[in-house]
């Protein structure tokens, strides 16, 4: 795990205003980011390295500023690579405590990241699916439910492939997969 004096001792780091926003963050935050992530995970280890990946790519990240206020988050679209900032409602955000994931027009490709750390198999999502938004609830305890009920809702049909887990892919009009 990285302790807060390898935060802002990074190469060239300790001259980096960055690194030392980076070093606070750690100091005020770490605690909770790796609880947060031990929940989602459900794991101690796998929580620390992934709290220990993202403040190295924070130290390797060119200088952004973004700036959220209560009530609002940051969110990084993979294919404009850019961060945003966008209300959230926090009863949302939390949501996940009580077992239920709650979405608000997120990518289809985020949702079912989150749903695979409560799935017992894998889900992949074909390409042509990823950006699709999807609102609505995933109870944590109830995967397969979500993923039926998916299939009622929007034009897509849920393919199990065995061993290679489970495949969200396009239906066409006439009902039959793409």
């Amino acid at each position: 795990m990285v302790n807060a004096d390898e935060a802002s001792q990074g190469e060239g780091a300790e001259d980096s205003p960055a690194a030392e926003t980076i070093a606070h963050l750690f100091h005020e935050h770490n605690r909770a980011l790796v609880g947060y992530l031990r929940a989602r995970l459900r794991s101690e280890q796998e929580a620390k390295e992934v709290a220990q990946e993202a403040y190295v790519r924070l130290l390797q990240a060119p200088a952004t500023t973004v700036r959220a206020d209560i009530g609002q988050r940051v969110t990084f679209s993979r294919p404009a690579r850019r961060l945003s900032v966008a209300a959230v409602d926090p009863r949302i955000a939390e949501s996940w405590r009580d077992g239920t994931l709650q979405y608000v027009g997120e990518p289809l490709e985020d949702v079912v990241s989150d749903v695979n750390r409560y799935s017992r198999r894998k889900i992949v999502v074909a390409p042509a699916l990823l950006q699709s938004r999807f609102t609505g609830t995933v109870s944590t305890a109830d995967v397969g439910d979500w993923l039926a009920a998916l299939q009622q809702i929007f034009p897509v049909d849920v393919v199990d492939q065995g061993s290679k887990g489970i495949l969200i892919q396009s239906r066409d009009n006439n009902g039959t997969r793409k």
